[in-house]
């Protein structure tokens, strides 16, 4: 939603808590929701593909190029920062910390809220077992090597349901110190959460995926389904949420060998 005067309207800001209340079910492997056919309508109208809009960006960042050293020890400091906070409720010993290529990665790949424990859904969720699997094969599919990624969570405790606002408030600024760290070449966002957490909104996976954003005015942004929600849902379903994130991983491909 473009901001407005109505951005910050009780009722604006009630819908948009709805909209990421449902998304989250959905992600979980929720398929029935009983709900008004008119208001399943209103929510589901998408402005058209060629919508010019862009999430807001926040400040942009000095493009100086950095070394390797200097990339490494800005990590440090920053998984201190983010090992050391105590910043909301769901703070405790366990952190989930970035993995792979910090120095100028092709991609960076933001996962949502990890559950702990060793449930199918809280491995699926932390990309681990079948869940990780299908993220390989994904990026395989375009020429991409996780090796050639940085990978990381938007919340940094293990979260269970929906994270609250003060959590998401403070891992969103611990994930935007991240991607100016790490400086990718593009941005993958698995589910709302991720990118709730990136823009401060989120993006409703059915009309988003596929769709450019940018973050900080110049590094592309995409969304994709998340791989656990793909596989909690039986072969009809998963289609199409399989075509939108084929397409949308060919629209990468053709980015990073434009650039």
């Amino acid at each position: 939603m473009q901001d407005s005067e109505f951005t910050h309207h009780p009722v604006v800001e009630a819908l948009d808590e709805a909209i990421d209340a449902l998304t989250w079910m959905r992600e979980q492997g929720t398929k029935q929701v009983p709900i008004d056919p008119a208001v399943w309508r209103a929510f589901i109208t998408l402005p058209p593909k060629d919508d010019p809009r862009q999430l807001p960006s926040v400040s942009p960042v000095s493009e100086a190029e950095q070394t390797p050293a200097q990339a490494k020890r800005q990590m440090e400091t920053l998984q201190g920062a983010i090992s050391a906070c105590r910043g909301c409720g769901y703070a405790g010993d366990k952190r989930l910390l970035g993995t792979g290529s910090i120095y100028h990665p092709e991609v960076m790949i933001v996962n949502g809220a990890c559950p702990d424990g060793d449930s199918p859904l809280a491995r699926h969720s932390r990309l681990e077992g079948e869940a990780g699997e299908l993220l390989r094969k994904m990026l395989g599919a375009i020429g991409l090597e996780l090796t050639q990624c940085y990978v990381t969570s938007a919340m940094k405790c293990p979260v269970s349901g929906r994270p609250d606002a003060a959590a998401l408030t403070t891992c969103s600024e611990f994930l935007r110190r991240e991607v100016r760290t790490v400086q990718p070449r593009a941005i993958l966002v698995l589910g709302a959460v991720a990118a709730k957490a990136l823009f401060g909104q989120g993006l409703a996976s059915t009309g988003e995926v596929g769709r450019w954003y940018l973050f900080d005015g110049h590094v592309p942004v995409l969304a994709l389904h998340h791989p656990a929600r793909i596989l909690m849902l039986d072969e009809t379903l998963a289609k199409p949420l399989k075509a939108e994130c084929w397409a949308a991983l060919l629209a990468l491909q053709k980015r990073l060998k434009d650039r």
